[in-house]
């Protein structure tokens, strides 16, 4: 099965590929990236280590 895509490469005023754009993508792709990791590693940590409170047998039983 062969599928056919039309991409449009962006090019300098030379005529050349604009590597600096497309360096600066891949940077600007792997920044929001990395936030979107870090922000689930934040969430998980606190998930994993908050201590919730353990109600006494007092409290449960109510001796």
């Amino acid at each position: 099965m062969s599928q056919n895509f039309d991409v449009e490469l962006r090019v300098d005023q030379f005529g050349q590929l604009d590597t600096q754009y497309y360096l600066q993508e891949a940077e600007r792709l792997r920044s929001e990236e990395m936030g979107r990791i870090m922000a689930a590693l934040k969430q998980r940590l606190k998930t994993m280590f908050s201590f919730k409170r353990i109600p006494s047998l007092e409290a449960v039983y109510g001796h």
